[in-house]
């Protein structure tokens, strides 16, 4: 009920009069509690006995006098049935209804009300769902239910029971029973503890999210800094053009958001933040591959839609320090800017970092023969495909891209014309993503090269674990090596392979 979609619906129902049932389920929560007004409207609707006292013997006069079904449609109908009497009670009724509700929003869209029911009570849910299904007009039923209900564990606890994973015990209520033994800390931890850093220091700083605090590690910024957070409900597109009000009277908002939810507000990232160059920095978590989620939440497209929008920029880090310092970079950037990173544990930096340069790559390892392109901690599988290749003989280099836009097209090329192979390994969709932008540079600067690119095909990817799910499409480091191996069959490196093709693949 908090996104616009929602409300365009009930408008187009309620205008058209079409017979149709509308159910309001309403637990009070998605993934977090809700907020915002019509959560706090839907709040009132079961805080006002008043209205439903008097509604109720209202309704038990005018059924002696006709039936219900009759009274439920529109007014010139009540009229033709000649009753004065009944007239005046059906206006009676209206008016009791607005004196006491005088914001009874889905009565002005059109719809008829009726609720709010208790949606667990069986033995009063069945006979209202037969008593309206009858009626003529659209027609909204007001559910209440609460989630979890009938599992104690999720009862007290709906937001952590949200999603049971696999190894989910229902007797015990244990979510998983593996050892909670954790090497590093999540990229979601990350960037929230260096958000909090920055926040403490720039009191310009806001943090908006949709409906996501705890997904998107936004708890301890609410708490330290409550009035400097906004949680705008499941209204992603809103999110976005509230942040670029922020942007446009001289904060530095920073949107906290699932790469797949960005996708609900490309329009507004494009009419309301690119054309006019506001400083809003969208932190996409969840990208790439995130396995429970599902097949809906995959978060592989936003490579391809932010590399189409103008005054752009876009980053992948390859570890946690890294991320760190695009928090850092990002805060500071005069224009719209993203940076991407995925669910799970972090990279660890294997080195100090060094300060960012717009638009400029890493080179972690050079090379004669070929060399990787990676976006993301990809970076780090490279680097021991080209270890393992070098002991057989191929000298392969890796590069940390570190901008998927504006890309190091300078150096793009000098690698292009040096080896003439590339090989780019991305968590994002090869349809326009990463990798398009690297043929783009090497086409257009008429360079002949050969090019082998892994990253998600032209298909959705369905739910699974990503150690299940990347096997399937080709992108692991097996996959990365094959690529690599396929330019290297007529090297000429000056230094004879001591092994096969074959064997290097093993």
């Amino acid at each position: 009920m908090t996104g616009g979609l929602c409300f365009e619906a009930l408008n187009n129902g309620g205008d058209l009069e079409t017979d149709m049932l509308v159910i309001l389920n309403d637990n009070v929560m998605s993934i977090n509690e809700s907020t915002g007004a019509v959560s706090s409207y839907l709040n009132r609707l079961l805080t006002a006995p008043m209205y439903h006292r008097v509604k109720d013997d209202i309704e038990d006069l005018l059924d002696e006098l006709k039936e219900t079904e009759l009274l439920d449609q529109h007014l010139p109908r009540v009229k033709r049935l000649g009753g004065k009497v009944i007239e005046k009670a059906y206006k009676l009724k209206t008016g009791i209804k607005n004196l006491i509700m005088p914001s009874m929003l889905f009565e002005e869209l059109g719809f008829t009300y009726y609720g709010p029911v208790p949606g667990h009570d069986l033995d009063v849910l069945i006979p209202m769902l037969e008593k309206v299904k009858g009626l003529h007009g659209p027609i909204l039923l007001h559910v209440i239910s609460h989630k979890g209900k009938g599992f104690e564990w999720s009862e007290n606890h709906p937001e952590k029971y949200h999603g049971a994973k696999a190894g989910f015990d229902p007797e015990t209520g244990k979510l998983d029973n593996k050892p909670t033994t954790k090497a590093a800390p999540s990229w979601t931890e990350v960037f929230a503890d260096e958000l909090l850093q920055a926040a403490e220091k720039d009191e310009k700083i806001v943090a908006f999210t949709a409906a996501m605090p705890s997904g998107t590690g936004l708890l301890k910024f609410r708490e330290k800094f409550p009035k400097r957070f906004y949680d705008v409900g499941i209204a992603e597109g809103h999110c976005v053009v509230a942040a670029a009000g922020m942007a446009a009277a001289g904060m530095k908002p920073v949107v906290a958001i699932y790469s797949t939810f960005l996708q609900r507000a490309i329009d507004m990232m494009i009419h309301d933040v690119a054309i006019q160059k506001l400083p809003v920095f969208f932190c996409l978590d969840r990208a790439g591959i995130v396995g429970d989620d599902g097949e809906t939440h995959q978060g592989v497209f936003d490579t391809a839609y932010i590399r189409m929008i103008p005054n752009f920029t876009a980053m992948a880090p390859k570890d946690d320090q890294e991320l760190r310092a695009m928090i850092r970079y990002g805060l500071n950037h005069d224009g719209p800017i993203s940076v991407r990173y995925g669910r799970g544990s972090a990279a660890v930096a294997k080195k100090p970092m060094q300060p960012l340069e717009h638009g400029k790559a890493e080179i972690m390892r050079e090379g004669n023969d070929l060399y990787i392109l990676a976006f993301g901690p990809e970076a780090y599988q490279s680097l021991e495909v080209a270890e393992e290749l070098e002991e057989v003989g191929y000298s392969v280099g890796v590069v940390n891209m570190r901008f998927i836009k504006p890309m190091d097209g300078d150096l793009v090329r000098e690698l292009a014309q040096k080896t003439g192979r590339i090989v780019t390994y991305e968590e994002g969709v090869l349809m326009g993503g990463a990798s398009s932008g690297v043929l783009e540079i090497i086409a257009d600067a008429g360079i002949t090269a050969q090019i082998r690119r892994i990253g998600i095909p032209d298909q959705f990817v369905e739910h699974g674990k990503p150690e299940l799910v990347k096997p399937e499409i080709h992108l692991t480091k097996v996959d990365l090596k094959k690529a690599v191996l396929s330019l290297l069959e007529d090297v000429a490196s000056g230094v004879k392979p001591s092994k096969s093709i074959a064997q290097a693949v093993s």
